[in-house]
């Protein structure tokens, strides 16, 4: 037979057969199905039954910056290099648990400069980091159809930081990054 809850999640069952056992499915909107079983004893205190239903999963939306989504340390280089530090390291494992986790998500690696070279230099420079960045991703098992990478030089600063402004070396940090787009989810 079937019951609903009210707004609390309480119900009433009729026609109890006492020292059967019941199971209760738990549905809910973006919700995962829940199950769980309980008896019926007479003249036993009842005891609340609760289901634990989970979130349905979901990708990150296109367009999203996945070190953003999943709240981690946006991936940062050196003045004049393109490898991937030891900090760099540890939010791509976390972009790659992400993508085997989601193996339909398809993101594109957009890598950037600061001002403090030619347009040529640094597009050319970004272009070696957002290739290092998909070498990483590709080293690590993720499929070559999933990851590309794309350099933007200077064209996407994250602050005030041009080619005119005095601003300090951590500032300029800011724009050395790479950013892990959704592509296709």
């Amino acid at each position: 037979f079937e019951t609903k809850t009210d707004t609390k999640g309480n119900f009433t069952l009729n026609d109890i057969c006492w020292d059967d056992t019941y199971t209760l499915l738990g549905e809910k909107i973006e919700f995962e199905q829940g199950t769980t079983s309980f008896t019926m004893e007479r003249n036993k205190e009842l005891k609340p039954v609760i289901v634990k239903l989970n979130p349905i999963k979901r990708a990150a939306p296109i367009g999203t910056d996945l070190t953003k989504y999943l709240k981690l340390d946006p991936i940062y280089f050196d003045l004049d290099k393109s490898f991937i530090r030891i900090d760099g390291q540890i939010t791509m494992q976390q972009v790659f648990a992400y993508l085997k986790e989601y193996p339909e998500v398809v993101i594109e690696v957009r890598s950037h400069t600061d001002a403090r070279a030619t347009n040529e230099y640094n597009l050319a420079l970004s272009n070696r980091r957002a290739k290092e960045t998909v070498k990483y991703l590709l080293d690590n098992g993720i499929a070559p159809e999933r990851v590309s990478g794309k350099g933007f030089g200077e064209s996407e600063l994250t602050n005030n930081c041009d080619s005119n402004s005095k601003c300090s070396e951590e500032e300029h940090q800011k724009n050395r990054r790479s950013e892990f787009i959704v592509v296709q989810n």
